[in-house]
């Protein structure tokens, strides 16, 4: 479900799915995406239920489009939802996502996963609810957004789902496979391990096979990780796709590059373009600023400061404990103790702090360096004091 009011008079967009893929979905519900969404447990579609509540809470009165990945518990139980929509006079539709082109050729392309292409699939679809238009104008505009948008990833040592408690796969250490699906799904070759300009190199040409660019082409490219792989990594396989679209005269409108659908732990990394027209462009422009970058976004008062105090305080005995333990496999084994003197330190002052939150963090520092001689109490004392210096003459800051 949502968590936040759906804007009056508008067509609603609500999605779904198995959980395990963050920030997809609830990562997702924000102005100009999703009104709502239905997760499940991990790797498994929810129930037509929280579905229904969801496209029930989007609606509006103007009808609501639902976004789905193109899985077989999530389509039945979104069509079983719309149809219990139907009854109480909700006009909900579905438009699905398919853009894996590992998972079938260009002839059974209803047979494509969906994948990583849900990022923009999603944009699109909030962003023509967002501009007013009509439930008949969302749908159209979605579904040719998801006819336009073509995946395919590569995999190394795979996640490991709760429920099964042993990895999805097996996999050796100098191998990869390529078109691996982002729930462990086979793919279409596995082999050993090559240089990054190579494997992205293979990834663009069955892309391109399966819908080419030209010259004058636009294109929006998504560089996706699947949990485990580093940023700087994904950057890289970023250069590479570039450089090979941009060789076909084709012209980069925008980019985005990190962690955006991800499949638990599992290593490796997709690659996702979206071939743009005026419409879909301009409906896609804002996709670098995503409503749970936002949601991290709060108001840092004195106050919030003792209220954080205290959640820690409630439990340092018990972190102080855990962070000995972890600290003797590497060290001395007195972390935890440095952390329970500076927070109980700070816990007797908490109730003099100033209201200028640059003071307030200022004092909390000089606590903490009272009582917590170590590296490690130094250390946040620092950073206690860095903070402090940049809000200084404040009584609130908002930050992220």
């Amino acid at each position: 479900m949502g968590s936040r009011v759906p804007v009056p008079g508008k067509v609603g967009v609500v999605s779904g799915g198995g959980f395990g893929h963050i920030p997809v979905f609830a990562g997702y519900v924000g102005d100009g995406l999703l009104d709502a969404c239905a997760v499940g447990d991990v790797f498994a579609s929810p129930d037509m239920n929280p579905m229904l509540e969801s496209i029930q809470f989007a609606d509006q009165g103007k009808g609501v489009l639902c976004v789905v990945g193109n899985y077989g518990g999530d389509r039945m139980n979104f069509d079983m939802a719309c149809e219990m929509a139907e009854m109480d006079d909700i006009d909900a539709r579905k438009v699905i996502v398919s853009d894996d082109v590992a998972a079938a050729g260009p002839e059974e392309a209803e047979k494509r996963r969906g994948v990583a292409g849900f990022v923009f699939v999603t944009k699109v679809a909030g962003a023509a609810a967002a501009a007013g238009q009509s439930l008949d104008e969302v749908e159209a505009i979605t579904q040719r957004e998801a006819g336009n948008v073509r995946s395919v990833g590569v995999a190394l040592p795979s996640c490991t789902v709760p429920q099964a408690g042993k990895p999805t796969f097996e996999i050796a250490d100098d191998e990869m496979e390529i078109g691996m699906g982002i729930h462990g799904e086979p793919g279409v070759r596995r082999g050993k391990l090559r240089p990054f300009d190579e494997v992205t190199d293979e990834m663009i040409d069955m892309l391109l096979a399966d819908k080419p660019a030209s010259a004058g082409s636009r294109i929006a490219l998504l560089v996706n990780g699947l949990g485990a792989t580093p940023v700087e990594e994904l950057y890289l396989v970023f250069r590479q796709a570039k450089a090979r679209l941009e060789g076909t005269g084709a012209k980069i409108a925008m980019h985005m590059v990190g962690n955006y659908a991800t499949s638990m732990e599992m290593a490796g990394a997709s690659v996702t373009i979206l071939h743009l027209d005026d419409e879909l462009e301009t409906s896609s422009e804002s996709l670098g600023r995503l409503p749970f970058l936002e949601s991290l976004k709060m108001t840092l008062t004195t106050n919030t400061l003792r209220l954080g105090n205290d959640k820690i305080t409630a439990r340092i005995d018990t972190i102080g404990t855990e962070m000995n333990a972890l600290d003797g496999q590497l060290g001395d084994g007195d972390l935890g103790v440095t952390l329970v003197n500076g927070f109980n330190n700070l816990e007797k002052i908490k109730g003099d702090l100033p209201s200028d939150v640059g003071m307030a963090l200022f004092a909390m520092a000089k606590a903490v360096t009272a009582v917590s001689g170590s590296s490690f109490g130094t250390l946040l004392a620092t950073a206690l004091m860095a903070s402090g210096k940049i809000t200084k003459g404040n009584a609130s800051v908002e930050w992220s």
